[in-house]
């Protein structure tokens, strides 16, 4: 126990899971908003529409920024510097600066879209906010002893975070009765808003499909809070998640969602795999120089 706190308050850990995470992380915020930018007047602007239009006056103005006329005409400067920072903090400039940054522009961006967010812009906020506390530059740095036990807490709390999302997940199926019959992933295949249109079909010629489904997902997150933790299960449970997730983007619709839940899988790598993928590219261009030398 003395060396796990010695080891806590002292060496930053993940340094390479995080700097992969970061990057994939950035690259999908990133294109979250590019997409999202040919219908900035809709979404953001004085003429779009807002579920809620925001009259705080206290500290939560700070993330309803939007919400008021005289700054709305200018979404365009929060989008466009909410593009910089992304770009900033991928390589490193002022990390922590720029996190916070990002945090505030998010939320800011998001709240002024209420009909377009999702479980996964939340999850985004929540991460960029873990993430100001963490060292995400993949090197070692020399850190004061709250800086590095802040940077470890804040990188379990990440990992917790994703634990909590199924965990609470599954706790919220085993309350439906559609879940438990096996019968829930049937009707939403069938549902013109929360699945793709040829999907439909699909389900009713060959039910067989998503009833697997709807139980391959109750025994996905009952496990996964379980098994992330077993070194030798964890590539299996995180190659089922990808699967499950990468299915919500291409056959329910939720894109970005998706995406992001297949991302976050990064901060479970182990530390010798995240450094393999980190120098892949420079070992690929290395081997290019001498072939082509």
């Amino acid at each position: 126990m003395k060396n796990f706190w010695d080891n806590f308050l002292t060496k930053e850990q993940g340094l390479n899971t995080i700097r992969l995470f970061q990057l994939a992380f950035l690259g999908w915020l990133f294109f979250h908003s590019v997409a999202m930018l040919p219908y900035g007047d809709q979404i953001w602007g004085p003429n779009g529409y807002p579920l809620v239009d925001f009259n705080f006056t206290d500290i939560r103005a700070l993330g309803t920024l939007l919400s008021f006329p005289q700054i709305t005409p200018f979404y365009q400067w929060f989008v466009g510097a909410h593009l910089i920072c992304i770009v900033l903090a991928m390589f490193s400039v002022l990390p922590r600066t720029m996190y916070l940054l990002l945090f505030l522009l998010t939320i800011n961006l998001n709240t002024r879209a209420l009909g377009t967010t999702s479980g996964g812009t939340t999850l985004s906020e929540l991460l960029l906010l873990y993430m100001i506390f963490v060292n995400t530059t993949g090197k070692e740095l020399k850190s004061s002893q709250l800086k590095t036990a802040l940077h470890n807490l804040f990188f379990w709390i990440m990992r917790l975070q994703i634990v909590f999302i199924y965990a609470s997940a599954i706790l919220s199926k085993t309350q439906h009765a559609l879940w438990m019959e096996g019968l829930a992933t049937y009707y939403i295949f069938q549902s013109g808003q929360s699945s793709q249109p040829w999907a439909g079909p699909i389900a009713v010629s060959y039910p067989i499909i998503p009833i697997f489904g709807n139980y391959l997902t109750i025994a996905f997150q009952f496990l996964f809070p379980l098994l992330v933790w077993v070194k030798k299960f964890k590539p299996y449970i995180i190659l089922v998640g990808m699967v499950l997730h990468l299915m919500m983007s291409f056959v329910m619709g939720l894109f970005f969602f998706g995406i992001l839940m297949s991302l976050v899988y990064i901060l479970f790598y182990e530390e010798s795999f995240s450094k393999s993928i980190l120098e892949f590219p420079k070992k690929l261009f290395r081997g290019n120089i001498i072939a082509n030398g």
